[in-house]
């Protein structure tokens, strides 16, 4: 027996943690026992099968038509649901059921169209950053008086180009963030993002894997550091401008490159040797230095270093081996850990 429609009911965290519950949400379930559940008259467990990826076509039919609309709902949100019952559920009586539609990815643009004429702003929102929006309905929400919601569409990889030139004028630097972001991008307006007065959006071109090399090359001599970090963390950057950053004044800069695992053996060993010992800790907990240079920062001055070096991924056992009898409490222990670890 089907329960009927109720938003009043409040559930407990033991029904929840309902066996039958917990086997329906769970994606390993065998489809055999998903059909067995779907017939359940446990409204939860027929709200899991309802949003199980893993649910037959047939059974998520029947359950689109269910008295609870949760299920409906859970449906409604379901990425293997068929788009027919999606467009048939875009019909519902219950609101929270035609929104849940919004978060289902297969969701047609000619249903997310509907809803661009909501007044609840939640819901053009999530019109915005849907992949399946229209080009018209994008641009009709990117000329929306709220800037949240411009910047939901310029932050859309489905956005088309000439939307995105147009919201790189906005006057929220917000929207200007998320163009320099959008990899739909044009080249030439990521040249004019990256003057921008705000270092944001020009920390934010840095990031943006199509920004031509030339940009990033000026961007690294931009007078914020966020900028600079940026730069250095682009895979993009030429190897002369990491080189460069490796140098920089700020420790920030200098970490993020000693971070990164795809930093040259040549530069990390470089910063292995720096003077701020937060910088050569970061280069001794990087999987890509070699067990040279990491062996090398085994016998580091600094203890943190040290630890670093022991509870790295890439440190020789022989290396490891030896830190388990280093003068530092907090090194050994993390070193006999890893040997343990090993076994």
């Amino acid at each position: 027996m089907k329960k009927a429609d109720t938003r009043t009911k409040v559930y407990t965290r033991t029904d929840w943690e309902d066996e039958n519950v917990q086997i329906a949400m769970s994606r390993g379930t065998p489809v055999s026992k998903l059909i067995e559940l779907a017939r359940s008259e446990n409204e939860l467990v027929r709200v899991e099968v309802g949003g199980n990826p893993n649910t037959p076509k047939e059974i998520l039919i029947i359950l689109s038509k269910d008295d609870f609309y949760h299920v409906r709902a859970a449906v409604a949100k379901n990425p293997s649901t068929p788009q027919e019952i999606i467009i048939a559920l875009s019909e519902d009586e219950i609101d929270d059921v035609k929104e849940a539609i919004l978060f289902n990815p297969n969701t047609p643009s000619e249903i997310l169209d509907k809803y661009v004429n909501n007044d609840l702003w939640f819901i053009k929102d999530r019109v915005a950053r849907h992949s399946n929006a229209s080009h018209q309905t994008l641009e009709r929400i990117s000329k929306n008086e709220l800037s949240f919601l411009r910047s939901s569409v310029a932050s859309n990889s489905s956005a088309s180009p000439d939307i995105l030139v147009e919201l790189s004028k906005d006057k929220d630097f917000w929207v200007r963030c998320e163009v320099a972001l959008n990899p739909n991008t044009p080249k030439e307006t990521l040249i004019k993002l990256s003057k921008d007065k705000k270092w944001r959006v020009r920390a934010d071109v840095a990031r943006n894997l199509n920004t031509p090399i030339e940009v990033l090359i000026e961007l690294s001599k931009d007078r914020r550091e966020f900028v600079r970090m940026h730069v250095a963390e682009n895979p993009n950057t030429p190897k002369e401008i990491i080189v460069k950053l490796s140098r920089d004044i700020l420790a920030s800069v200098r970490g993020v490159i000693a971070r990164n695992k795809n930093t040259c053996q040549e530069i990390l060993a470089k910063l292995a040797k720096d003077i701020s010992w937060a910088i050569r800790s970061c280069v001794a907990s990087n999987r890509g230095a070699s067990s040279e240079l990491l062996a090398e920062l085994a016998k580091d001055r600094n203890k943190y270093v040290r630890r670093d070096v022991a509870m790295n991924q890439s440190t020789s056992i022989e290396t490891v081996e030896i830190l388990t009898k280093d003068k530092a409490r907090i090194v050994r222990e993390r070193a006999i850990e890893r040997m343990k670890n090993k076994k």
